[in-house]
């Protein structure tokens, strides 16, 4: 079995893939780290990406809407539905 050999463009085009990898990587932990931590946690830190005490309470919050996420934003007590954003309505309607 014959080896390929590995040129300069080859090692140029890994590193440019790991480090679009990496850029895209650590926006996506911070988001779920954020999710999973809790509201005091997210307070006191500025930036996370392994939350000390991981918690649920976000999904549970979601998962007691009537309808979903929509339900919970468009029939929230603080939100009048016209005052949302008429795209998000328009797609509900």
């Amino acid at each position: 079995m014959k080896r390929k050999n590995i040129s300069v463009f080859d090692i140029f085009v890994y590193g440019i893939l790991t480090m679009c990898f990496l850029v895209m990587l650590f926006p996506l932990m911070y988001v779920v780290a954020g999710s999973l931590a809790s509201a005091k946690e997210l307070a006191q830190n500025t930036f996370l990406i392994i939350p000390k005490n991981p918690t649920l309470d976000v999904y549970k919050y979601i998962s007691t809407c009537a309808i979903g996420l929509c339900g919970c934003i468009i029939h929230d007590s603080e939100f009048n539905s016209m005052k949302v954003n008429p795209i998000i309505n328009f797609a509900i309607a």
